[in-house]
């Protein structure tokens, strides 16, 4: 029988002397992860974690999402949550169309688009991971390697610890985990806070309304977006093995 995993990070706060010194100072994200906990819970999920403020650390999340991928098996279900910073760097191996990498801020650095995508080759085929995150530039969070040229000593100019570990002989490796995402915005675009939660959540968790929701994730996916303004809509994307029953359940469930 399948398991369910959970990993639930936010930030209200991130180290200023990281980021230039900017504490970049949020309400709400923290309350987010709660509640994306309290979701797992009550789904009777097997093992369920919080990396909150100061213990979103990069180190920290890279040895856990390793764990996972050695512990969870095909169709196992692992829901991934971040909150808080999304950001962008300058773009330094050539495979972004917008010479930009979108990133998570954790509260000693951030980790790249290319970094996540060396983190997901870590996990079996088919296992589900569904990805939630409410953080400005995340729409393309999840990447292909390599859109533009494929370049395989591309990398070679990365400064990234978990890139550069990463194995990519004459081409990338692909990812065979099915993973799905939910993000706020697009990749050009911000995300915004409620005064409870961030905006998307809010959203998100009036239309789950406490498991009442029995659809499918597409069709979760749609419901939410009725909700936000049409001017800066959250963003749906997949990556790796596709798996049309892992789309058709209902999401946050594994069984």
């Amino acid at each position: 029988m399948a398991k369910a995993y959970s990993l639930h990070i936010a930030l209200n706060s991130v180290d200023p002397k990281v980021y230039e010194g900017n504490a970049g100072f949020l309400s709400v994200c923290e309350n987010d992860a709660m509640r994306y906990a309290q979701i797992a819970l009550e789904m009777d999920y097997h093992y369920i974690k919080l990396l909150l403020g100061k213990n979103a650390t990069k180190s920290t999340f890279i040895a856990l999402m390793k764990h996972f991928g050695k512990t969870l098996r095909s169709e196992d279900y692992l829901l991934l949550t971040f909150s808080g910073h999304g950001g962008q760097k300058k773009d330094i191996n050539l495979d972004e169309e917008n010479g930009k990498d979108e990133t998570w801020c954790f509260y000693d650095g951030e980790i790249l688009d290319d970094e996540l995508y060396a983190l997901w080759q870590h996990f079996k085929y088919r296992t589900r991971i569904f990805v939630i995150s409410d953080s400005c530039h995340s729409g393309s969070i999840l990447k292909s390697l390599f859109p533009i040229k494929p370049n395989p000593n591309a990398f070679l100019l990365g400064k990234n610890e978990v890139v550069k570990s990463a194995t990519f002989n004459k081409t990338p490796q692909k990812v065979k985990a099915s993973i799905h995402l939910m993000a706020a915005a697009k990749e050009d675009q911000k995300t915004y806070q409620d005064k409870r939660n961030s905006r998307f959540t809010r959203r998100l968790l009036e239309v789950w309304d406490g498991g009442k929701f029995s659809g499918n994730h597409t069709q979760f996916f749609n419901a939410i977006c009725r909700r936000i303004d049409k001017q800066n809509p959250p963003v749906q994307n997949f990556l790796g093995t596709p798996n049309s029953a892992f789309s058709l359940q209902k999401p946050f469930a594994f069984k």
